[in-house]
């Protein structure tokens, strides 16, 4: 029977043929209700993100830190003090145009959160001042700094919640940007350089308890401000950078009698002065961040691995922070990261934070099951989200529970796992995903709903045609 011949019957017949062919068009077809769930996200196939999906991976990475904090501030000072204390930020330049206002707060950051403690005793208001722990005692030590008029040689130290000014008749005459670090190889801290009333300064004081000069021990170094220090895994202290009308790319490193070796060293970071150097206790090296040459800041992450005297230029999952002028940072020990903080444009500071670590991250492993080979399904875990055609998903995350999402479901399958959370310990783990296909009955029930309602939207304009036709 053609199309034709069904028109011309009486309109019950009509009515009844064109249901049945309607209903069989919405059933086979699944005209408009197919189900199928996308959101739209970033996505990429991981058909193979590792050969070994059981093994871990470790990764350094910069993560923002989004606490509110100290305010825009460029050339501070910044130091560990003990579980207790945590990281102590102090002083400052925020340059606004051709205005600079010098700052005498300080802060602390621990746990995550930012502190004022800025009391009426403390050092006055000065920048580029050289600050470290020292663990002989429980404090934090400061010396030098500078502001628009005036190079400072006092000591102080920051007890956790008060500062105090130690006399000595004996110490370092005033400077700025000295190099500092504490070395546990010789229980002391050692203080290099800087810059003064009367220029670049080539000095090296060890501090316990009391400033003794040991520049002729260490033999005569080059006069340089901005050199930056800490200490290798062997407890040494090691310099790096500096300037003095130019840039400097040396490494030096101080042996057990107190001599400055420099160091011929596998790669170099290239020449750069006030750059940030600390040791990261997780990897077992001392990292390097930023610093600025002749053209202006440098972009980097380094580490220097002393058992081979090498640089090496750190791989980073994401991005690292932008470089500016006068950044500061600091171990935390306390969750085995470094801090950041800071820095200036030239003729604007900044406020943001950062925090540094090498985190270790396992493969939660989705498997599907239910689905026909090559079809392509989506998972999201925490930020990640992956679409793939292979019957495994595997998505790194840290330890702890995450949520997870079903981002893609084909075409005719359904599954009850929509969402829910994994928890990771320190191995892989697998969590399987059913799907199951929808059944025909399914789709008829909804296609005759649907050809029952083009049917009675037909009989309705039949039936107004037929009325107006008989005017």
């Amino acid at each position: 029977m053609s199309i034709r011949e069904i028109f011309r019957k009486p309109l019950f017949i009509r009515v009844l043929s064109l249901s049945i062919i309607l209903v069989m068009l919405v059933s086979f077809f699944g005209i408009g209700v197919a189900p199928y769930h996308s959101l739209k996200h970033p996505t990429y196939n991981n058909s193979a993100v590792a050969t070994n999906y059981y093994n871990p991976i470790s990764e350094n990475q910069w993560s923002p830190i989004t606490s509110t904090g100290p305010g825009p501030r460029a050339n501070a000072s910044m130091a560990y003090g003990s579980s207790t204390i945590g990281v102590i930020l102090f002083g400052g330049e925020v340059i606004n145009g051709p205005n600079t206002t010098f700052l005498n707060q300080t802060w602390q950051y621990y746990s995550g959160s930012w502190t004022n403690l800025t009391s009426s005793n403390a050092p006055p208001a000065m920048m580029g001042a050289s600050m470290q722990y020292d663990p002989s005692t429980g404090y934090i030590l400061l010396f030098g700094g500078m502001n628009k008029s005036s190079y400072f040689n006092q000591t102080w130290i920051f007890t956790g919640k008060t500062w105090s000014v130690l006399n000595f008749s004996i110490h370092p005459s005033s400077r700025a940007f000295g190099a500092m670090s504490y070395s546990p190889s010789l229980s002391a801290i050692i203080l290099y350089g800087g810059v003064g009333p009367d220029g670049y300064l080539n000095s090296t004081w060890e501090y316990k308890n009391g400033w003794i000069n040991i520049t002729e021990d260490s033999k005569n170094m080059p006069s340089m401000e901005g050199s930056e220090m800490s200490y290798d895994s062997a407890g040494y202290p090691i310099m790096f950078g500096g300037y003095n009308s130019s840039y400097s790319d040396s490494t030096w490193i101080m042996s057990s009698s107190l001599t400055w070796n420099q160091t011929k060293t596998i790669n170099n970071p290239g020449a750069r002065a006030f750059g940030e150097l600390k040791f990261y206790l997780q990897d077992n090296k001392t990292i390097l961040f930023g610093g600025v040459n002749s053209n202006g800041p440098v972009q980097g992450t380094w580490q220097f691995n002393s058992s081979s005297n090498t640089w090496t230029n750190v791989q980073l999952r994401g991005t690292e922070p932008s470089v500016y002028y006068g950044q500061t940072m600091a171990r935390y020990e306390a969750n085995s990261t470094l801090i950041l903080f800071g820095g200036s444009s030239g003729n604007q500071t900044f406020s943001s934070a950062y925090s540094f670590a090498n985190i270790t991250e396992y493969y939660v492993i989705f498997k599907e099951s239910g689905l026909p080979s090559a079809t392509e399904w989506g998972v999201q875990l925490g930020n990640t989200f992956v679409n793939s055609t292979s019957s495994n998903i595997s998505i790194l995350a840290p330890t702890g529970t995450q949520c997870f999402n079903i981002t893609m479901v084909p075409p005719g399958y359904q599954t009850s796992q929509m969402s829910g959370s994994v928890t990771v310990y320190f191995e892989a783990l697998n969590e399987t995903i059913t799907f199951t296909k929808i059944p025909g009955l399914v789709y008829y029930f909804y296609g005759a709903f649907a050809g029952v309602g083009l049917v009675v939207l037909a009989l309705i304009v039949t039936e107004v045609m037929r009325k107006l036709g008989k005017k």
